[in-house]
């Protein structure tokens, strides 16, 4: 037979959360574009096999997928505001 020990509650030391540094605009930017990256790479082959199933070929999702760069390199093509220079 074994016996059960009574759990001991300790009293724990509050954790503070780690201060993060000041990011600048540029390092925003570039986390906002990995994250975008990160997300497509996931949604991109659901896409794709959702609109290949349903049209029966690739030409819908290659469309799309032109659509899409065309608009993201018009996107790139906007000037900043000075501001976020």
């Amino acid at each position: 037979m074994s016996t059960t020990q009574p759990v001991r509650r300790t009293r724990r030391a509050p954790v503070s959360k780690p201060e993060l540094p000041e990011l600048d605009p540029l390092q925003h930017l570039l986390a906002a574009m990995t994250a975008a990256f990160a997300a497509s790479q996931i949604a991109g082959p659901l896409l794709v096999s959702f609109l290949v199933e349903r049209s029966g070929g690739f030409a819908g999702a290659l469309l799309l997928a032109f659509g899409i760069l065309v608009a993201s390199a018009a996107a790139l093509m906007v000037p900043l505001p000075p501001a976020t220079r």
